[in-house]
């Protein structure tokens, strides 16, 4: 009689690991220099590209959430990360050179408002800041050296259009 419960459990199982296939929908695609997968999750949301050859791996994801730990600077209160506006590229080791790692972030609030927030929060960092102002709009732009490892830039600008302002945060592996 031990062998039914089993059978169920082993059944139950089955149908809920059918689901989990549709989760994500991965291709692979030989060529003289290598392989190529490209993996898109269901939703749509998500979607990457590795590349395997005799130099070794790079793999670049578009559309995942990123945590501001991974781009070493807080994310603007209230911000949403706009669809499409994420990604991460790299070239090895996540922090070895060649890695790169982007957020876009679109706010209510105006653009001096994030400026003043960004400008407060890291001016132990002493970033270098441009600011201008062009026909669409106001631009602010943040640079700041993170010692030999990394450069992290934040270029935050006005859409009139759109009544958001949009913050773009990069972090580049040198």
């Amino acid at each position: 009689m031990q062998s039914k419960p089993l059978t169920l459990l082993v059944a139950l199982a089955l149908v809920l690991c059918s689901g989990c296939s549709r989760d994500k929908k991965s291709e692979v695609y030989s060529t003289p220099q290598g392989k190529v997968t490209v993996t898109k999750q269901a939703d749509g949301q998500q979607q990457q590209v590795t590349v395997q050859g005799k130099d070794g791996t790079s793999s670049l994801t578009i559309g995942s959430q990123i945590a501001p730990a991974a781009l070493g600077v807080p994310f603007y209160p209230g911000t949403e990360q706009a669809e499409g506006g994420t990604w991460s590229m790299q070239g090895g080791q996540q922090g070895q050179a060649g890695s790169v790692t982007s957020a876009m972030l679109t706010s209510k609030d105006s653009l001096g408002e994030v400026l003043a927030f960004y400008k407060e929060k890291l001016a132990e960092r002493k970033p270098e800041i441009y600011e201008m102002t062009m026909p669409t709009g106001k631009m602010a732009n943040m640079v700041m050296e993170d010692g030999a490892t990394s450069t992290t830039a934040i270029v935050i600008t006005e859409d009139r259009d759109q009544g958001v302002t949009r913050i773009q945060i990069t972090k580049s592996a040198k």
